[in-house]
């Protein structure tokens, strides 16, 4: 047995708490940062890369971006917090780019010689291997390994192949229309119009295993970077949602027209850009489709009718309570059909049952005022050409009140969020230089949290002298929550908290967390 003893005068001290950070987001020749956990989320401000951007492609972990210059197609590395560098020795202007599931590594495919390159080292120290696969003739879809295999389905069939390897032909048809690698090894997901399957040991023994079976259209597909959830779109706008530790099936509409299935880290699966409209995403521990909402101008305001008065309006969908962290589907409508279009306005309006605001409380088209029009003729309110926007609850306990006005009418609805507990999204714990680090994620609703219990567990044969520590944090949250930056997410956080170890750090295995605030202490979160 090997003791242990974490020293509680290193945690409260060097607490630290900020916003938590999605990932980022392709819009046009800019990089946005996504803030916010799920049901919560908003796109930022554009990053300054430096360069226009083109082509740009997103690691599963949402650390970096490859992109291509948009003024001479140079390929770029666009590491968080830092301005895009050209890639020594890649090959500019690739026509497709695939990133590995854990980032590590990535491809490139040049259709005009039938070259691959092979980015591995990412994102730190980059280094370019090339590849003749022109033998394969075109490329439909590459997918990149995070050990260097690059997969892809050509019009000699579908094959895998590695700077040291030489190529494998796969067992599956060139009906195959989408592919990825699973995060750590050569095993692959693969979507025909007929089923979802895995493909394991591809240079051994290949063994094949069904997933789903049905008529499916599938336009791309991605693995979580811890391989618990894989999602594969089709082109009717269907998800299919596969847990891949549990075998459960989810399939949700997404109402869009997928344009890939880009991984948020663990959290979710992108599915649009602004590009499309509205930005939406998978979120797999909710099994349901959530929106991103993109700041935007304000609209007009509602064009006045001069004749008869317009029908009474009411707005529908909306409860009169909610919990936090919703997406409200709302609509409005008329009584009666109208002779001419109605055009109006709904505005959103928070009071805060604690101190502060929560920009993320707004609608899913982004903001908190969207424009509706009822066509003459109809009753039901489009926007944009929906029937119904979302309303984003947020993480703050208050009160949401919407008004939706259109000339000389205009009518109300309250939705009330109450005080609860904070709630835990996410732990992780990493070891470093002989010290622990506890990273929690999640939201707290009356914007305070007074204090934490840390809870460790030794794996390989040692003991902890300590093994629950409590942390004082009502200051480092105060701090945070008295900060206006923090209002751009009400009451979400990422609270960092190090832990110094006598003995072997890499011995301690696991870290349970719980916090308490005014109302209570939230339910035990754990680390994966």
């Amino acid at each position: 047995m090997r003791p242990l003893l974490a020293l509680l005068a290193s945690c409260a001290a060097f607490a630290q708490i900020g916003a938590p950070r999605l990932g980022l987001l392709p819009d046009g020749e800019h990089l946005r940062p996504i803030i916010g956990i799920p049901a919560a989320a908003m796109a930022g401000r554009p990053i300054l890369a430096g360069r226009r951007l083109s082509t740009i492609v997103i690691s599963p972990q949402q650390d970096y971006a490859i992109a291509t210059d948009a003024v001479n197609a140079e390929v770029l590395l666009i590491v968080d917090g830092q301005r895009a560098t050209p890639i020594t020795g890649a090959t500019a202007a690739p026509d497709r780019i695939a990133i590995s599931p854990s980032g590590s590594a990535a491809a490139l495919w040049f259709s005009s010689t039938g070259h691959a390159q092979i980015v591995s080292g990412l994102p730190s120290t980059p280094a370019v291997r090339e590849i003749d696969a022109s033998f394969l003739g075109a490329a439909r879809t590459i997918a990149a390994g995070d050990t260097g295999w690059i997969a892809g389905v050509f019009d000699r069939g579908v094959y895998a192949f590695a700077a040291d390897t030489s190529p494998i032909a796969l067992p599956a048809d060139n009906s195959v229309a989408a592919l990825s690698f699973f995060a750590g090894g050569s095993d692959l997901l693969l979507a025909t119009n007929a089923r979802i399957f895995t493909l394991r040991d591809i240079a051994g023994n290949p063994q094949i295993t069904s997933l789903h079976e049905g008529s499916l259209a599938p336009v791309a597909l991605a693995v979580s970077p811890d391989n618990r959830n894989v999602a594969v779109a089709d082109a009717s706008g269907v998800i299919y949602g596969i847990n891949s530790s549990q075998g459960s099936l989810a399939i949700l509409d997404c109402d869009c027209t997928p344009e890939g299935v880009f991984p948020l880290g663990n959290s979710g699966f992108r599915l649009t850009s602004p590009a499309s409209g509205l930005v939406k995403m998978y979120d797999p521990a909710g099994a349901r489709i959530l929106v991103i909402p993109v700041a935007k101008a304000e609209p007009a305001a509602p064009r006045l009718i001069s004749h008869a008065s317009i029908p009474a309006l009411s707005i529908s969908g909306l409860p009169s309570t909610s919990t936090l962290g919703q997406q409200l589907a709302m609509t409005i409508s008329v009584a009666s059909p109208f002779t001419s279009d109605i055009t109006g306005t709904a505005t959103l309006a928070f009071a805060s049952a604690s101190s502060g605001d929560d920009q993320t409380i707004q609608f899913g088209t982004g903001g908190r005022s969207v424009s509706f029009t009822i066509p003459a003729g109809s009753t039901q309110a489009s926007f944009s050409g929906k029937s119904s926007v979302a309303v984003l609850t947020g993480t703050v306990a208050g009160t949401i009140t919407i008004t939706a006005s259109s000339a000389d009418e205009s009518t109300t609805a309250t939705v009330t969020t109450p005080r609860t507990t904070p709630v835990i999204s996410a732990v992780t714990l990493s070891q470093s230089n002989g010290a622990l680090t506890a990273v929690v994620t999640g939201y707290t609703s009356t914007r305070e949290v007074s204090s934490g219990v840390f809870s460790f567990t030794a794996g390989g044969g040692a003991t902890l002298a300590q093994t629950n520590l409590t942390v004082p944090l009502s200051a480092a949250f105060a701090q945070w929550f008295g900060n206006s930056a923090s209002i751009a997410t009400g009451g979400q956080f990422t609270l960092t908290v190090p832990f110094t170890v006598q003995g072997n750090a890499s011995n301690v295995v696991r870290v349970a967390v719980d916090l308490t605030n005014q109302i209570g202490v939230s339910s035990v979160a754990s680390s994966q």
